[in-house]
């Protein structure tokens, strides 16, 4: 079972940790200083409120996917997990902000030149863990989210890191609310 304080560690090592890396194999692996992908891109203005579109979108359809009588099972795992951590919105905020910035940087800004936007997001969601061949009805969640990952990998691609950091997060803290606050779910 995951705490409260395991959520924020992991935020923290996902924060900083693949930050780090990331800027180290942006430094090592690409041209330039590794601080351009912070630069380049649309406005900030301009990236946040395509990043909030995308995300916006693409949290409602992972909402649907998993309240579908289908997915019950999966439903009821993240809730259970979420419920159990006794997740207070701050610390939402803080892995969602933390998730946001640093998996972006680590995925999109590093790896995803390396290995492109599809095999980028096919990694993304096999370490998460969402693909598991011993559950099949996750695995089909973690379908759509690899679709949700190569969107993140073209927002990142044509709008900037911004964009997909801000879609990063809305995603992530949308889907946490909704799983600490819903009605209690009985497994399916």
């Amino acid at each position: 079972m995951l705490t409260r304080k395991m959520f924020y560690f992991l935020g923290l090592i996902t924060l900083f940790g693949f930050s780090a890396l990331g800027l180290a194999v942006i430094a090592v692996f690409q041209s330039g200083s590794p601080w351009h992908i912070f630069t380049e891109g649309a406005s900030p203005l301009y990236q946040a409120g395509r990043g909030v579109l995308f995300g916006v979108i693409a949290v409602l359809n992972l909402l649907w996917l998993i309240h579908t009588p289908l997915l019950g099972t999966a439903r009821s795992f993240f809730s259970n997990l979420i419920r159990d951590a006794e997740l207070r919105v701050p610390d939402m905020l803080f892995v969602s902000l933390a998730a946001g910035i640093g998996e972006e940087i680590f995925f999109r800004a590093a790896i995803q030149p390396l290995l492109g936007i599809w095999p980028t997001a096919i990694i993304f969601v096999l370490l998460h863990g969402y693909i598991n061949p011993r559950n099949w009805r996750l695995s089909i969640y973690g379908v759509l989210l690899i679709i949700v990952s190569a969107g993140l990998g073209y927002l990142y691609e044509y709008v900037g890191l911004y964009a997909s950091m801000m879609a990063h997060f809305i995603i992530d803290f949308v889907l946490f609310m909704h799983f600490r606050y819903q009605k209690q779910v009985i497994d399916e």
